[in-house]
């Protein structure tokens, strides 16, 4: 992440048959903090997530986590429940994601999404819901 910052001068693109672009340390420091700062943005949603889950489930029995890497705009949420069968196993889980989403909407903040690769182009919400029994 350091060299992001220290590049200054001419580079050459060999995909573009050689073409030099100039690329300044002022332009790579705005787009390091842009990064930074919406990684940052993620990382307090998950803290506001656990925050309104565990009044609702207790505090042991909620996990939220973010994904690493390229999963890092992905919100991983475990919640110790009992549940009776698959269908309602289903249902609990949209009520956790419906409540985590609510929680983040009322704080001010939009929660990721991905685009589902089914033609239609289909925007869906990247929170992954485990219940635990």
């Amino acid at each position: 992440m350091t060299s992001l910052l220290k590049f200054s001068g001419e580079r050459t693109n060999p995909q573009k048959g050689g073409n030099t672009t100039k690329e300044t340390t002022k332009t790579k420091k705005y787009l390091f903090t842009v990064i930074i700062t919406e990684r940052n943005n993620k990382m307090e949603q998950a803290k506001i997530i656990k925050e309104a889950l565990s009044k609702v489930y207790g505090y042991k029995n909620v996990s939220v986590r973010r994904g690493s890497g390229t999963a890092c705009w992905w919100t991983n949420i475990r919640v110790r429940l009992d549940y009776a069968d698959r269908k309602d196993y289903l249902e609990k889980c949209q009520e956790v994601e419906k409540q985590a989403i609510e929680a983040l909407e009322a704080r001010g903040q939009t929660p990721s999404t991905f685009w589902v690769d089914d033609g239609y182009g289909t925007e869906d919400y990247a929170i992954i819901v485990n219940l635990e029994k």
